[in-house]
């Protein structure tokens, strides 16, 4: 119980830095698969190495819809020790766009000799560069009683392309707590192991301290928290019990500036099958008399040994409605070596045996 409370005292320490801050960034609907991106102490969280692809299209019936696209390579060293890297692009419109790489790394405190509950301090370092065309875009000197001109004088059309580019630093801490049951391999990473964890994180930490450049994006502030455990189907004759069915209850709140949002939901899986449904809103919480609720998010998966894929639909139901066209958002996962096996004890107890030499893992 007293490493929930050291990691709340972390999360009021955070929040008191951030209360007095007024550019929004991109969000998943599928952030569980994200981790990188909300949290940079997910870095080395397989305790192996891992790929992680995500593409976003958001708002499929407008012309011109926003489009994400993510990927990032982190791995797990010893020690503790972990680190990774990410490159992200980000389209809005055909005018403005983000493109951000980032080196992450991340040290794991163990509580414990089985290793099972553990502190765990991310760092994330980017290099962002933002980007904006004037093509098609209209000057309020064009506009007259007689139409609308096609040149203007306006100092911002000398330059065909303006840029900014400038570095940027995150930082998060992730709590974890697992419960060990029988029959669970130690020497493979479990995804499915009964447990919890407890999150929280600083994106844009640097601009606290930098005042208020509103060029630049506010810092972002989440907190995620997850349940996973284990469901026995005893009428499934084939069912064997060994994590190939588990639960899973999840959110992640966050703020950034004015804007807060809360993403709920729960994911099941039987596997090799996953479903989910999430609840994107904040419904007791109201901006200028509209309730503040933006999606319902349906999710489907499959998984494999080493690949895990994810894909998800969000039906909005804030006031834009079904004229939004909705978003899809794909993710996909690729464990390598033979630490990383995303299907279940059942699978990692065939391969302990060619991975005792990896006895020092990370769960989860």
């Amino acid at each position: 119980m007293r490493y929930v409370k050291l990691f709340l005292e972390i999360c009021f320490f955070i929040v008191s830095f951030t209360s007095t801050i007024e550019a929004q960034d991109p969000q998943f609907s599928q952030f569980y698969t994200h981790q990188l991106t909300h949290n940079p102490a997910f870095t080395g969280n397989t305790g192996g190495a891992r790929i992680i692809l995500n593409n976003r299209i958001q708002w499929l019936a407008l012309g011109q819809p926003y489009k994400t696209y993510d990927v990032s390579y982190d791995t797990y060293l010893d020690g503790g020790i972990a680190i990774g890297g990410q490159i992200s692009h980000d389209q809005q419109a055909t005018n403005f766009q983000t493109n951000t790489i980032s080196a992450l790394g991340s040290y794991w405190l163990k509580f414990n000799d089985e290793g099972d509950k553990g502190l765990t301090f991310g760092f994330k370092g980017s290099f962002i560069n933002r980007s904006t065309t004037l093509e098609g875009l209209k000057f309020i000197d064009q506009y007259s009683a007689s139409g609308i001109s096609s040149q203007s004088n306006d100092p911002l059309t000398k330059a065909n392309v303006l840029n900014q580019s400038y570095p940027d630093f995150s930082m998060g801490f992730l709590f974890e707590n697992y419960y060990t049951l029988k029959n669970r391999a130690s020497g493979v990473f479990n995804p499915n192991k009964h447990g919890y964890q407890l999150g929280v994180a600083i994106i844009h930490l640097d601009k606290i301290f930098g005042g208020q450049d509103f060029t630049l994006p506010l810092p972002h502030l989440g907190i995620h928290a997850s349940y996973k455990f284990p469901v026995n189907f005893n009428w499934w004759e084939h069912q064997d019990n060994q994590d190939e069915s588990t639960m899973s209850v999840s959110g992640y709140l966050r703020k950034q500036g004015q804007n807060m949002m809360l993403d709920f939901g729960i994911n099941a899986r039987y596997s090799p099958a996953i479903l989910g449904i999430w609840y994107r809103g904040i419904p007791l919480r109201r901006y200028k008399d509209t309730v503040q609720q933006d999606a319902l998010v349906l999710l489907l998966g499959y998984e494999l040994a080493k690949v895990k894929f994810g894909l998800s639909y969000d039906v909005t139901i804030s006031s834009l409605s079904w004229s939004s066209g909705g978003t899809f958002e794909l993710s996909a996962w690729f464990g390598l070596g033979g630490r990383v096996n995303f299907m279940g004890t059942k699978r990692n107890n065939e391969r302990a045996t060619d991975c005792e030499k990896f006895r020092k893992y990370r769960p989860w």
